[in-house]
């Protein structure tokens, strides 16, 4: 049985991803629900040889490509296994065992996960009842004994934005008690607010980013990490030597590259976002969390009898267990016809 398994390993508990979705509509993980246009797929596709895929990865290329497209250097990016890896990867380097991890609550399940799997403390922020956020708290929860902060802008699953001064205050804060802070922009996409410029003025962030959320190549598994060269180079050391698939890169480096591809499938889910907010609103539900690909309301009904009779119409939704959720669903956002389809069957089931 192994003696030396750690016990908090074995305390750990996971919860294991719905699996056989592939003919519903899929609205529960925040993927892009219909994909990538399917003549750049092809296109794609019809450039991926037997000798593509029969030599190693090679990520440097994408890597140039990104800095140059956020305006750092090379040595200030790291392609990961979707950012996934970059997070674990934090966890791994930059905490000890024992020490705190601040972070609000609700947000990404995985980041208290980590905080298990690596033994840590995790102090939490709550959300107000209206689920606002006092940022002050955050500022005020970092001491001698924490080891990282964690931010999500925008946040999942309640759509939580920073103002760059209140993330100056948690960084510098941080700083001061030599703290690393993660800021997650897997949805930075559907918002017009980066953090990636303050790379240059401190040496204690790491922005997470992948292209599993708008760029709809979630299945490929590639994110990546940008921070101080130093940070890069201590991550750079635990991984994999191929930690990223040709593929993941193939696909990526020709999204960041098709002109017009990423303006088309922002205006693409925006339109569809704010067609089910609209809806949404006018029929009396509450809304919230409009930042990213993904709403957050409450049904008119019960709520576990509308998300039954979602799965019933072959649409998959996500809801929580948190108090402050338990009576709320969450969709992703696509095209306005995925929206309509949505539309129609909650239309439906909730009345």
């Amino acid at each position: 049985m192994g003696k030396f398994v750690k016990q908090h390993i074995k305390d750990l508990e996971r919860i294991r991803p719905y699996q056989d979705r592939i003919d519903y509509l899929k609205l529960d993980m925040n993927e892009n629900p219909e994909g990538l246009p399917r003549e750049f797929f092809d296109k794609i596709m019809d450039s991926i040889t037997p000798a593509t895929v029969a030599m190693y990865p090679e990520p440097d290329k994408l890597t140039h490509i990104l800095a140059e497209d956020m305006n750092v250097d090379f040595d200030n990016v790291l392609i990961t296994n979707g950012s996934d890896e970059s997070i674990k990867s934090i966890f791994e380097v930059f905490t000890t065992e024992g020490s705190k991890m601040v972070s609000v609550y609700p947000t990404f399940e995985m980041y208290m996960v980590y905080a298990k799997m690596f033994n840590l403390e995790a102090i939490i922020i709550d959300y107000e009842d209206d689920f606002t956020l006092d940022s002050s708290k955050i500022v005020d929860a970092i001491d001698g004994n924490t080891s990282l902060v964690v931010l999500l802008n925008p946040g999942n699953p309640i759509g939580t934005i920073y103002t760059e001064q209140e993330v100056r205050a948690v960084v510098e804060k941080a700083s001061e008690n030599g703290v690393i802070v993660i800021i997650d922009e897997a949805y930075y996409y559907f918002h017009d607010k980066s953090f990636v410029g303050l790379i240059k003025e401190y040496d204690n962030i790491i922005v997470t980013r992948t292209f599993s959320k708008l760029c709809s190549i979630a299945g490929l598994r590639i994110g990546y990490a940008v921070a101080d060269k130093k940070l890069i180079e201590h991550l750079s050391k635990i991984r994999q030597t191929f930690n990223v698939n040709t593929l993941a890169l193939h696909f990526a480096e020709a999204i960041m590259k098709e002109e017009g591809l990423i303006d088309s499938l922002i205006a693409i889910e925006l339109e569809g976002r704010n067609y089910i907010i609209e809806q949404l609103k006018n029929s009396g539900r509450e809304v919230y969390a409009d930042n990213g690909n993904y709403v957050f309301f409450k049904p008119l009904t019960d709520k576990d009898k509308v998300v039954e009779g979602l799965y019933e119409k072959k649409i998959l939704t996500k809801t929580y267990s948190v108090p402050i959720l338990k009576d709320y669903i969450r969709i992703s956002t696509g095209s306005k016809q995925a929206m309509e389809k949505f539309w129609l069957a909650l239309d439906s089931v909730d009345k």
